[in-house]
């Protein structure tokens, strides 16, 4: 036995054995690059390797039987003993030069493959210079069917949200990850309007029961392969999930070595459901619930509630059910008391089921949020946010409830970072473009609302609060209204966004056009509370102020269908118009009685607006000692307050400080404001402002408002010919319509 092993080290078998196999790994590796890259079918690889292994004994076998020889390839038991020991000198060094070589070249490859492409990924020299970041797009379905596209986009999800959950590592959301889903872009270009370096593709193809998943990472600004791998598996409906959790642990483990420094924690991310098709209904619900239009949401909550029947455990179905019902009332014709409750339900199932369910708490926020429970709702957001903090509609819900408590700066902070993490989201651009609405940054506030429209052209929600920037924001009346009809051109959605073209049409005087707005709200959304509001508003301007407060007593739900703070508003001028004083003063005490205090304690909690009425209520009724110092009160508050807040037009407060200068007989400075709002060109409330708060708040003479009055209705006749001119060119302006155009 001895001599044999002694012979096939003569014969070098052991040096071509040790070749071989590191020429047959250098082949496999560079063929395996390459198959990725081409997307080829599995059999290319596995016949790779059959012939590599097959191809091993017939090297061993040749290298017994022949050597070489300073004249060539000889058979070994041809050589004379000379030949031999010459034969084997050569060889030796033949050899010993191809397998040093060999080495050397399979190290370079390890490196640059393990090393240097890791190295070069995310962080470069200097790790704490730079922040990890990457977006996953959706994986392509190549199957000759077409039929896995719900899975490919399952691991795409799974992905995303496993990597979401890594510290130091910036993933881009969602929404905007799969704005690029089944079309054809520059990588580089989606990396820049996405943010990030990094790009994470791939793909799904299945052919018969077998099922190959390919995964690769792409660095952006030169566009070389970090990173690629190819997965083989057995297909079959019950083992679909669990093929998704395999390949998607397998990517993150890969991703973690490449894109962080440090070691990090395994991450979990239990599947929401083991139920395939309830997974496929949960999908289709989300796809319909983020248009925000009325007929997707009703259409989301039943794939919502298909996808519980399949899985009564599904919890980020209830969830998800819950937001959308809750979306219905704010946004379409679902009762207040009906979506309250059944939200409630579906959340508390949610919890139940998965206490530390982000999206369950997003729901509860909203859900509190329109019961006006602000305090009670930020806390729900913020409990969100810590659950799931690089999801960015999570991290706009929080901004939301920020605002709502009257944390401008914070929201707008919140609402910013969400923007970093999905700058493609519509949602998010819309939240944003509210807040800069809000915070007075109304160019930067058009351009998100721009974007939200440019991303989803039937995001009617956007178009809203474009028409509300141009009209309550701007005085642009003409524009809101051609803005919000050129929406409702796009679609057949009708939504209570319509009175957005009331409330501009009843400022112009064309209260025809308001009118027949009216009506289609009253048919299309009696349950909606926008349609309350605008019944409200359309009595007011026909200076029907009793009519305006037995309406409102006459609604027993109002109270539940209304916050109290737009209650109070909605009745206080026609109560104080009328005389109903003690009415008034009864129903702020009921409701918001921290606005009848003398102290300044919590200045901030109260309503100014409630505040400025009851001051005129507590003067009439005889309390005219309280309402002066509730009066000399709020005038130092405002007056300590950035001037940017109360002196310019679109300041929170200008009109409030104009109000209570106006109470202290400063007619001065409430001409002065006159003179501002003129100059802006916003003729908002031009028919209230120069009727019931003059002759409630201001108390100029008919002189001292005729320039005001004159030039603001030079520009709503001017305003008002453009809206007439656009539909008459659309053919869409009605002759009944002509009497009341020029109504002043």
């Amino acid at each position: 036995m001895g001599d044999f092993f002694q012979e096939l080290r003569r014969r070098n078998v052991y040096k071509v054995a040790t070749v071989y196999a590191i020429t047959a790994w250098l082949v496999a590796q560079i063929i395996k690059l390459a198959a990725d890259s081409f997307s080829a079918p599995a059999w290319v690889m596995q016949m790779v390797i059959v012939l590599l292994i097959a191809g091993f004994p017939i090297a061993l076998i040749l290298a017994w039987a022949f050597e070489m020889t300073p004249e060539g390839l000889k058979r070994t038991k041809h050589l004379e003993r000379e030949e031999t020991v010459a034969a084997r000198s050569s060889s030796r060094s033949r050899f010993n030069f191809w397998i040093i070589g060999l080495l050397v070249i399979a190290l370079l490859f390890l490196g640059l493959e393990r090393i240097f492409f890791a190295e070069s990924s995310l962080w470069g020299n200097d790790p704490e210079a730079q922040n990890a970041s990457i977006a996953v797009l959706p994986f392509a379905d190549f199957s000759a069917e077409g039929d896995q596209e719900y899975f490919a986009d399952g691991i795409s999800e799974e992905l995303l949200n496993s990597l979401a959950q890594i510290n130091g590592l910036h993933v881009a959301g969602r929404t905007s990850s799969f704005q690029f889903k089944d079309e054809n872009h520059d990588l580089k270009e989606i990396g820049e309007k996405l943010g990030v370096d990094h790009i994470l593709e791939g793909s799904v193809r299945k052919a018969g029961n077998q099922l190959r998943i390919t995964a690769q990472l792409i660095k952006i600004d030169d566009g070389f392969h970090v990173w690629s791998q190819t997965y083989d598996r057995p297909y079959s409906t019950e083992n679909i999930f669990d093929i998704q959790d395999e390949i998607s642990q397998a990517v993150l483990e890969e991703l973690k070595v490449r894109l962080l420094p440090a070691e990090q924690e395994n991450v979990k991310n239990p599947r929401p459901t083991k139920n395939v098709e309830a997974y496929n209904l949960y999908l289709k619900g989300l796809s319909k619930a983020a248009t925000l239009n009325p007929s997707d949401l009703e259409e989301a909550e039943g794939f919502f509630e298909q996808a519980i029947a399949l899985d009564p455990e599904f919890a980020l179905a209830y969830a998800k059910k819950a937001e959308t019902v809750i979306f219905q009332h704010i946004l379409g014709n679902a009762e207040y008391e009906k979506a309250i409750k059944e939200s409630g339900e579906d959340i508390d199932v949610a919890l139940l089921l998965k206490d530390d369910l982000a999206e369950a708490y997003v729901a509860l926020g909203l859900n509190h949020m329109v019961k006006n429970q602000r305090k009670t709702s930020l806390l729900a957001f913020k409990k969100a946010k810590e659950l799931k903090p690089g999801d960015a509609e999570v991290s706009a819900s929080y901004g939301i409830g920020l605002w709502q408590n009257q944390q401008r700066k914070e929201a707008q902070e919140e609402l910013e970072y969400a923007y970093e993490l999905d700058p493609l989201s519509p949602l998010v651009n819309l939240y944003l473009g509210e807040i800069y609405q809000m915070n007075g940054s109304l160019e930067k506030a058009e351009e998100h609302l721009q974007t939200a429209i440019k991303i989803r052209p039937d995001y009617l929600v956007a178009y809203e609060s474009l028409a509300n920037l141009y009209g309550a924001m701007l005085g642009q009346h003409d524009k809101a209204i051609i803005t919000m009809h050129k929406a409702y051109k796009k679609t057949a959605e009708k939504t209570k966004s319509i009175s957005l073209i009331f409330y501009p049409a009843v400022d112009l005087d064309l209260l025809g056009v308001a009118n027949e707005v009216l009506e289609i709200l009253k048919t299309e959304f009696p349950n909606n509370e926008t349609t309350l509001n605008t019944q409200l508003y359309w009595l007011s301007r026909q200076d029907k102020y009793a009519e305006v407060l037995e309406l409102m007593k006459k609604s027993d739900s109002i109270k539940g269908r209304m916050p109290d703070h737009y209650f109070l508003n909605h009745i206080q001028k026609p109560a104080l118009i009328t005389g109903n004083f003690n009415y008034f003063l009864d129903e702020v005490k009921k409701r918001k009685p921290e606005n009848l205090r003398t102290d300044t304690i919590n200045f901030k909690e109260r309503s100014y607006s409630t505040m400025l009425g009851a001051i005129v209520a507590l003067t009439k009724a005889g309390e005219e000692k309280k309402a002066h110092t509730i009066l000399r009160n709020l005038k130092e508050h405002l007056e300590n307050l950035p001037k940017k807040e109360t002196r310019d037009f679109h300041g929170r407060y200008f009109w409030h400080y104009t109000v209570c200068k106006g109470l202290m007989n400063d007619k001065e400075a409430v001409k002065n404001s006159l003179q501002t709002r003129l100059e802006t060109g916003n003729i908002i409330g031009h028919h209230f402002i120069y009727g019931i708060e003059n002759e409630l708040f201001f108390h100029l003479s008919p002189e001292e408002m005729r320039p005001f009055k004159e030039a603001e209705e030079k520009i709503i006749k001017e305003q008002r010919q453009n809206v007439i001119a656009y539909l008459k060119e659309e053919g869409e302006w009605k002759d009944e319509w002509e009497t009341t155009a020029l109504k002043k």
